[in-house]
């Protein structure tokens, strides 16, 4: 029974390639022509009274998506009430968003508006939608001029209740409508997650904390059968509970208007830098350069050097941590879907991506044929453990990298600063143990100041300096290109995604690649998501994306093409020249 679900697990990432490779060759058997957008949706906008009346009239065989409109404005004195549209939007079982609302032929809605008397205001609206043959147009913004009446009043108690929900809006949170979700689109997000947590063990921002699993698998064929399975599960339990408190967060600070998504915490500088101090820190303990011991590092020793079912949880979470960089092929699709739906649905996605990501050492512990294979402990395990002290060393060095980008090497350098620091609080702390009386306490008040002022550092590199990106990133400039009739290339990335930086390197600056990005048939833009960016946040969501890599080339009268995120240079290639 064991052996055929692990061979079912194993099988999930072709069943899920297998599905979406139907949907996406389904779509590409025609290719009619499609109307322009501002042909397909012919967009007006009017003023009655205290309303902004928003208007569209659609061809035929094009529908506009409900819970894809949406007003916003940057005036912060302004708010809009509740959308009151002329009539509901038609149920559609529709391919990209499941069972949603759409409108055919018209659609109308009036935007209450709360402003001063003869105020101008000007509003964004943004809408998307689809063709029936299958074309879905990126979402579209179009400006919309709102004067409000010499006799409008500000808001009263009246208005206060209509308008509490949707203050928000004029922080370019949209008012939407139905998001529903079909089972088929739950449970094929599912197998994605399950798949692409499965993948990520291979992704190379994932291989140095789990060389410390490595370590301690290899201690296990030293110990009990059933002590193996506790601590199994208990690295189980360490990876999904750091996935469900990171998608927590991520739904939290989402739901509060924050613009982020999936490997948010490293666009914070403090918390790169405490990640750089912990690897630094236990790469330091596997050498047996240091012993951090049992206190204020108890967590991280644990990690490192100890075996039992609390360092394996620990294991578990701090390989989410240091995973959070990385997107695994089926992960960006699932974790899209995600965000979208109602907080339990989100979660059980993020539960299925860490069961995923734990599968293989359940695997091992639970089926006595590949724990057997496990070679047996010995003096061996020692130079072993001092090994695999270097890819943290090195992993270190790479989040060191990516705090320079983002804040400049002052900041780098203050971070440096508190690497000896501790360093030498974990020294003290280590002497302190061979004294006694008030040395003791001399030498620990040394290591505990040291580990303050380590801290402290983190405080100062809070502020991220603003990074030059390679090229400027604006929708206007997309459009821009191609009303020029060239092809265009988005490259959706960040200094801590360790999959773009291997993109970059391994493709887009290899020939042919380079040579045809720099031609003057091709523009190329890229989008700097290393500090959070709402404008580059909306555009990943635009592809129904939660985090980056993300590529998109659009070419002259045709719709965009999202290429995979692990590229080729046949791939990029074919989508540049027409021959995908």
């Amino acid at each position: 029974m064991i052996r055929t679900l692990l061979t079912f697990l194993l099988c999930l990432p072709a069943l899920a390639y297998a599905a979406f490779s139907l949907d996406n060759n389904t779509d590409a058997l025609q290719e009619p022509d499609f109307l322009p957008v501002d042909e397909a949706y012919i967009f007006t906008s009017s003023v009655e009274g205290n309303d902004l009346v928003l208007h569209w009239k659609i061809a035929d065989g094009y529908y506009l998506y409900q819970n894809r409109m949406k007003v916003t404005t940057q005036n912060s004195s302004v708010s809009i009430g509740e959308f009151d549209y002329l009539h509901e939007g038609k149920e559609k079982d529709d391919q990209y968003f499941g069972l949603v609302k759409v409108f055919y032929h018209e659609a109308e809605f009036r935007v209450p508006v709360n402003s001063a008397a003869g105020q101008e205001v000007e509003f964004t609206v943004g809408y998307q939608g689809c063709a029936d043959a299958g074309l879905c147009y990126p979402p579209q913004k179009r400006p919309a001029l709102f004067i409000a009446p010499e006799s409008s009043e500000v808001t009263g108690a009246s208005n206060s209740n209509n308008n509490q929900q949707t203050s928000n809006n004029s922080k370019d949170t949209p008012v939407s409508g139905d998001n529903s979700l079909t089972q088929a689109g739950f449970f094929l997000a599912i197998i994605s997650a399950f798949a692409g947590g499965l993948i990520l063990n291979l992704m190379p921002c994932v291989f140095p904390v789990l060389s410390l699993k490595a370590f301690k698998l290899a201690k296990a064929s030293g110990i009990a059968r059933k002590e193996h399975k506790l601590q199994s599960l208990a690295y189980t339990a360490g990876v999904v509970s750091l996935f469900l408190t990171i998608a927590t967060a991520l739904i939290v600070l989402r739901a509060g208007g924050e613009s982020i998504g999936w490997g948010f915490q490293l666009q914070s500088p403090w918390f790169v830098g405490l990640m750089v101090y912990v690897l630094f820190l236990l790469g330091l303990s596997l050498s047996g350069f240091i012993e951090i011991g049992t206190s204020l590092m108890g967590a991280g020793e644990s990690l490192a050097t100890k075996g039992g079912k609390r360092g394996a949880f620990f294991t578990g979470a701090l390989a989410v941590l240091v995973a959070s960089p990385c997107t695994a092929p089926f992960m960006g699709t699932a974790m899209g879907y995600a965000i979208t739906q109602p907080p339990a649905i989100s979660l059980l996605i993020f539960t299925s991506l860490g069961l995923g990501m734990a599968s293989p050492f359940l695997a091992i512990a639970f089926i006595p044929a590949l724990a057997q294979a496990l070679p047996k402990p010995g003096a061996w395990m020692d130079t072993f453990k001092q090994i695999l002290a270097f890819p943290l060393y090195f992993s270190a060095l790479w989040l060191l990298w990516v705090l320079g980008r983002q804040t400049g090497i002052n900041g780098m350098t203050w971070v440096l600063a508190g690497l000896i620091a501790l360093t030498f609080a974990a020294w003290i702390h280590r002497r302190a143990r061979m004294l006694s009386g008030p040395a003791i306490w001399f030498e620990r008040l040394f290591a505990i100041s040291a580990a303050v002022f380590a801290l402290w550092i983190l405080s100062t590199t809070a502020t991220p300096e603003k990074t030059e990106q390679v090229a400027a990133f604006h929708q206007d400039a997309i459009e821009q290109y191609r009303s020029e009739g060239k092809t265009v290339f988005v490259n959706v990335t960040a200094d801590w995604c360790v999959s773009c930086l291997v993109n970059e390197n391994a493709v887009l600056s290899q020939s042919p690649v380079a040579e045809t990005l720099e031609s003057e048939e091709v523009a190329y833009i890229k989008g700097d998501w290393t500090n959070s960016d709402p404008m580059i946040t909306d555009y990943l969501a635009s592809f129904g994306r939660n985090g980056v890599p993300l590529y998109v080339v659009y070419r002259s009268g045709q719709d965009p093409i999202v290429l995979p995120q692990i590229l080729t240079a046949n791939a990029v290639m074919d989508a540049l020249t027409g021959l995908n």
